[in-house]
């Protein structure tokens, strides 16, 4: 596997988490891991770029002594993407989060020092309605509306909210466009 590589791996792979529940990491893992730019590609650069330096130590630190951790979680939408909740830390994901999916409790296989999530088992898949729900208070929060604008909308109208956006936004728009002018 070329560590550059885009193609998202699927960190669901059922021979991979056999490796990583016994402690083993796998030629493809180590491949992906070895570039700390692929395998920490989810971090932020500026002030980024120091917490990249630091997160790549942390993963060499790691690749020198692989001590496999788990824990339970699920991802969460954050400002940057998405990451691996774990009651006791956020656990660093692949740029593209890996085919994992929101709603979902993994048992997330990560490296102690990076965070890095290595693989992810499936403990509880939610029902449909509750996936459903889920989905759409993801798509609310990235969206940034609520259920009562959810509702307006759906009843042909804005909520105040939405109005008040729009109108700062027109606002705004009107007063570059006369600086432009001008």
């Amino acid at each position: 596997m070329n560590p550059l590589d885009t193609v998202a791996p699927d960190l669901t792979d059922p021979h991979s988490v056999a490796a990583n529940r016994r402690g083993e990491l796998t030629p493809d893992q180590q491949a992906r891991l070895a570039n700390p730019v692929s395998a920490l590609g989810g971090m932020s650069i500026g002030v980024m770029g120091l917490n990249l330096l630091r997160q790549a130590a942390h993963l060499q630190q790691d690749l020198h002594n692989p001590g496999i951790q788990s824990a339970a979680g699920q991802l969460i939408l954050e400002e940057r993407g998405y990451v691996a909740d774990s009651s006791d830390r956020r656990l660093t994901l692949p740029p593209n989060r890996g085919r994992l999916l929101p709603g979902v409790t993994y048992r997330f296989y990560y490296l102690p020092e990076s965070g890095a999530v290595l693989s992810a088992e499936v403990l509880q898949a939610p029902d449909e309605a509750t996936a459903r729900e889920h989905l759409t208070d993801l798509l609310a929060q990235a969206n940034q509306f609520d259920a009562d604008a959810l509702t307006a909308n759906r009843q042909g109208r804005l909520a105040t909210q939405q109005a008040s956006r729009l109108y700062k936004t027109f606002v705004q728009g009107l007063i570059l466009s006369a600086i432009a002018t001008a």
